[in-house]
């Protein structure tokens, strides 16, 4: 006989949460591109419609990428393609040749001829 009452095991007492926790504030997200918002420019063409020439010029995105020679990052950085649809429409070049209209994204799986629409002003077939 130990001559008394065994002691009581140690219990944590329970941990309550007294507050939410506190989370890092997120960086501000980046607006996704548009057609509206490619490059550094916040006037989307807005100026002098089609084919301004002051567009043309500059070096903040003004040239169309041709896509018979772009790499798949440079297709990457157009509104609405990404990584894979990039990747995608350099195999179909690899695999068919060069494209002969911008057109003829749409048939790359995953381009739709609203998306060719969008970013038509943004590409050429070279020549």
């Amino acid at each position: 006989d130990n001559g008394g009452a065994a002691p009581a095991p140690a219990v944590a007492p329970p941990v309550l949460p007294t507050a939410l926790p506190v989370l890092p504030a997120a960086p501000p997200a980046e607006p996704r591109s548009t057609i509206e918002g490619n490059g550094n420019s916040d006037d989307g063409g807005g100026n002098g419609g089609e084919g301004g020439g002051d567009g043309e010029s500059n070096g903040g995105g003004g040239s169309p990428i041709d896509i018979n020679v772009a790499s798949a990052a440079d297709l990457d950085a157009l509104p609405g393609i990404g990584p894979v649809l990039a990747e995608r429409i350099v195999a179909l070049r690899s695999e068919r040749g060069s494209f002969r209209s911008v057109e003829e994204l749409e048939q790359v799986q995953g381009i739709s001829a609203r998306m060719v629409d969008e970013i038509r002003p943004l590409v050429t077939v070279g020549g």
